[in-house]
């Protein structure tokens, strides 16, 4: 039997310090460590270049060149904690208001968010599965939906409702002729109206 990554449950081929990794995750450390690298390369050039501007005559001194960082290419789908997101949409979606999303559904984790939060993991993953939306259309709505999410976790005081209205309308008004994500968005409307 191989040796499990000390991160995930893949098997390991590198050992770091003891730690042993699996190539995701060792191309994430090399990742990591390069950015590093290149922060104190950009730190020393900025050195340099102030005592250049300092003597006032241009020293050449050589500069530290960037180390090139290893893409880091999704083989599988993405899945945050709650939404799961299919690899042919990646790049082509802004998968950070994904996450802002996942991120307010796992601060909505009490009994009585429970429908909420089904309503809105099931909304997203239905605009992004869906065949029946364009890519503008599937970034729109993702993210209104972001920011209804996000709008949902502040104090009372803080929400802006009227925005949140408006965003709730376009939201319907954009999916009206989309039957699967109709009837999802009218299970979660009601829920939503309650709050805002």
């Amino acid at each position: 039997m191989s040796a499990k990554c000390s991160q995930c449950n893949n098997s390991a081929l590198y050992n770091v310090e003891g730690n042993l990794l699996c190539l995701n995750c060792f191309t994430i450390y090399q990742n990591n460590t390069y950015r590093s690298i290149n922060y104190l390369a950009n730190e020393a050039n900025f050195a340099l270049d102030f005592i250049d501007s300092i003597i006032g005559i241009p020293t050449n001194t050589p500069r530290y060149k960037p180390i090139p960082l290893n893409p880091i290419i999704h083989n599988a789908p993405i899945v945050f904690n709650n939404i799961k997101v299919d690899n042919s949409f990646v790049g082509s979606i802004n998968t950070g208001n994904i996450h802002r999303i996942d991120i307010a559904i796992d601060h909505m984790k009490s009994p009585e968010d429970g429908e909420l939060v089904k309503g809105l993991k099931d909304f997203t993953e239905a605009i992004l599965t869906s065949n029946e939306t364009t890519i503008e259309l599937k970034n729109q709505l993702v993210e209104q939906i972001s920011f209804i999410s996000e709008e949902i976790l502040k104090i009372p005081e803080k929400k802006q409702k009227s925005i949140v209205k408006t965003i709730m309308a376009n939201v319907k008004a954009s999916i009206i002729l989309i039957d699967p994500l109709l009837k999802i968005w009218d299970k979660i409307e009601p829920i939503l109206k309650t709050i805002f």
